[in-house]
């Protein structure tokens, strides 16, 4: 045995051992010479014993390099949607990035320090102006790399997983959003008329639908149909959500009378959309999109309980329809909810905060003051 000094490929001192006619080269793990002369010391000692031999010749065995990490996890089977399989072999790649930039080319060189440092370094990136969306994407990465290091422990040399180490941030959950208040409602309807742009359009048809924010930028006129229920004429849209793209299950929402004033006005533009200006323009932050320019400003704003976002337009929804006393197959079938329990989740939250209003209803929505501008035209 002998001890061989870092060079230009590792900084670490390295053993050399022979065995059955072979060299091989554990790493001491360590850049002090002093330290590789004791662990020199203790594998001299071990090679006295023909078992002590073994146990090394299984030890080399199972050294990985950081190459065999995407090998290594794909063999687990990962049961995912190709896009999403997509997105986690991109992940590793980034990481092995990493691990090489930094002189880890040894899986079993990954210490809960070395999982530190890549979380501080590569995961943790700006969001847009969104801290609730950083903190969300930062622990999705950190899940994943647990579960990936999971998958390969049995593998290799570590005895902990070592991103079982690193911290999640505290992250506000989307459910404990609540619904907007009836004198938000009015503001923020004024404060969408004043901008334009169709966000006035865009946020009547979320409150009244509980469309979500994509739905509603991507309905089109086609999928609007009349139809008479008991006697009285309306419309309903039947769309595929996002949210349920790949199973392609239909979802069917009830449109107000209220909003025929509005459609009618919509389709003057002869677009293919029922909103062509919000669709040109749909990002996938949209969301934030629609706090900076209309809530903020409003100072209507999220908080330790409540995610304050263009979604409470759907908790409000909901809601109102609770509170209207329609039964809960009835309000799943206006909103194109899925089971009971998502809309108790939505409705739980006036019966357990009592500072918001309990008469919020839809003829508020459209009390909104006309603007000087629809004034004069109508002149």
């Amino acid at each position: 045995m002998r001890l061989i000094p870092p060079n230009r490929y590792t900084k670490y001192w390295h053993i050399e051992i022979m065995i059955d006619g072979e060299k091989t080269e554990k790493s001491t793990f360590s850049t002090s010479e002093k330290v590789a002369l004791e662990r020199l010391e203790q594998y001299e000692k071990a090679a006295a014993g023909k078992e002590a031999l073994s146990l090394l010749q299984g030890e080399s065995q199972l050294k990985q390099p950081v190459s065999n990490i995407l090998s290594m996890y794909e063999e687990t089977d990962p049961t995912c949607y190709p896009d999403e399989l997509r997105r986690r072999r991109n992940r590793i790649k980034i990481f092995q990035k990493w691990l090489i930039s930094h002189d880890v080319k040894d899986i079993n060189q990954i210490s809960p320090r070395t999982a530190k440092r890549f979380a501080k370094q590569v995961l943790i990136y700006k969001v847009g102006t969104n801290e609730e969306s950083l903190n969300k994407t930062y622990n999705d990465k950190v899940k994943f790399f647990r579960h990936l290091f999971k998958e390969i422990l049995t593998d290799t040399e570590l005895k902990t997983n070592p991103f079982s180490y690193v911290k999640l941030r505290s992250t506000v959950d989307s459910r404990t959003g609540r619904p907007f208040t009836d004198d938000e409602i009015v503001r923020i309807l004024e404060r969408c008329k004043k901008i334009g742009k169709e966000w006035y359009e865009l946020t009547l048809l979320a409150i009244y639908t509980g469309m979500r924010y994509v739905d509603c930028c991507f309905i089109k006129w086609e999928n609007i149909e009349d139809i008479e229920v008991n006697g009285i004429s309306m419309k309903v849209a039947t769309i595929i959500p996002r949210k349920t793209r790949k199973t392609k299950q239909e979802q069917t929402f009830a449109i107000p009378p209220e909003l025929d004033p509005m459609l009618q006005k919509q389709k003057k533009k002869k677009s293919a959309y029922i909103l062509p200006i919000r669709h040109k323009a749909y990002r996938a932050n949209a969301n934030s999109m629609y706090n900076q320019i209309i809530l903020n400003p409003l100072k209507i704003v999220s908080d330790e309980k409540n995610k304050i976002w263009f979604h409470c337009t759907r908790h409000t929804c909901a809601t109102k329809l609770g509170e209207m006393g329609v039964d809960e197959k009835t309000a799943m079938k206006m909103t194109g909810l899925t089971d009971t329990k998502t809309l108790k989740v939505y409705n739980q939250d006036v019966k357990h905060l009592a500072e918001i209003a309990q008469n919020i209803h839809f003829k508020t929505a459209c009390a909104v003051p006309k603007t000087k501008t629809e004034i004069n035209n109508e002149q």
